[in-house]
């Protein structure tokens, strides 16, 4: 096997070298703290339109109650009016004096029209309280599918494998929403791929197997003769297929 640490180890770090690894990570850290940033920001936002969704849910469960509030004194109203007409006919019928007979069929006339008033302010109230009732229900919907976004925020801590050194591979936090998004499965306990907002990690550093040259049982396949020209080593390996073989490496993963 090959290690990265041969590699870093075959002459002394330049101080451009040296310099060019702390930019390098200067600049990861500057990623990673904007990826972080722009999370908050993001779990931030949810959480305002969370609150103002919540708001507005109860101003609108208030103003469902006034409108039916508003309407039971409707109905009342015509209620006590059809008692009126009703009484009001009845004297109509009973009565043979002319005077009082105009004076009753104007308070008909009168009540009619209050009921008519009456009808149709019960009329716009019952459309009104089923406006409401509909922007109740999107709102209970929108509520809902937030709460279920915020709680699906999840961590998974993966190895960096592919990125780093194979028996040094460090630790990376995936961090995301577990909703299904793309290809993957909502309320897995996993954050896959198209799951992920951001992630947090690194290499534990740059000393470690870069490649293996050869599976299985050790053999004598070397590596042997080493020699280091231009920041790269150069060596004779075997790879149990092609025999004895130049190789080179720059000590990174690959």
């Amino acid at each position: 096997m090959i290690s990265s640490a041969l590699a870093g180890c075959a002459g002394s770090d330049s101080d451009s070298e040296k310099d060019e690894r702390i930019a390098s990570l200067e600049s990861e850290l500057a990623n990673m703290t904007a990826q972080a940033d722009e999370s908050a920001t993001h779990v931030a936002t949810l959480e305002s339109t969370l609150s103002e969704a919540l708001a507005a849910l109860d101003e609108s469960n208030a103003d469902l109650a006034d409108l039916s509030v508003r309407l039971d004194s409707a109905e009342w109203h015509k209620a006590n009016l059809t008692n009126q007409l009703s009484e009001t006919m009845d004297l109509l019928n009973q009565t043979q004096d002319s005077g009082m007979m105009a004076q009753l069929e104007s308070e008909i006339t009168n009540l009619t029209s209050q009921m008519e008033a009456a009808d149709s302010q019960i009329e716009t109230l019952n459309s009104e309280i089923s406006q409401k009732e509909s922007e109740i229900n999107q709102l209970d919907a929108t509520v809902t599918a937030l709460e279920s976004t915020m709680s699906s925020l999840t961590y998974e801590i993966r190895n960096r494998i592919d990125s780093c050194p194979e028996d040094n591979p460090g630790m990376e936090i995936a961090i995301g929403y577990d909703d299904g998004s793309g290809a993957g499965t909502p309320d897995d306990g996993s954050v896959s791929y198209d799951e992920v907002q951001f992630t947090v990690g690194e290499c534990s550093g740059d000393s470690g197997v870069v490649s293996q040259l050869q599976a299985g049982e050790a053999r004598d396949w070397g590596p042997a003769l080493f020699v280091e020209m231009g920041g790269n080593i150069y060596f004779a390996g075997n790879d149990g297929v092609h025999g004895w073989e130049l190789w080179r490496s720059d000590g990174t993963v690959g």
